[in-house]
């Protein structure tokens, strides 16, 4: 019996291992989500990218994104978080837009 509930809770073990230690859930699909990322139409490029579990249900997402000016508005910040929400289930995206005009210089190992 013992060995049925240890192999069988061996699942929750781990995610709550992954939740302590704020490790990206294995469920998101981290090169997905960066080559979405990139193809957004006004985003340059971006850099920040942080993904961890707020909860064994919920993960967080944050970003910066370089983007044309004409993209820096609450429509398409909504339209990032819309997909993010529809296609992993990321629940709580923080977002900071940064102007492609701007000659921002990206610190060493911010992608």
């Amino acid at each position: 019996i013992a060995v049925v509930i240890a192999i069988s809770s061996w699942r929750l073990f781990r995610e709550s291992l992954d939740l302590i230690l704020l490790a990206a859930p294995t469920s998101v699909d981290l090169e997905s989500i960066k080559k979405d990322i990139s193809n957004f139409e006004g985003v340059k490029k971006y850099h920040d990218l942080h993904i961890w579990p707020i909860s064994t249900t919920e993960v967080a997402l944050s970003v910066h994104l370089v983007v044309k000016s004409k993209f820096f508005n609450d429509a398409f910040t909504k339209k990032i978080v819309k997909k993010l929400h529809d296609s992993y289930k990321i629940s709580h995206v923080t977002i900071q837009l940064e102007s492609a005009e701007i000659n921002y210089e990206c610190e060493a190992g911010c992608e």
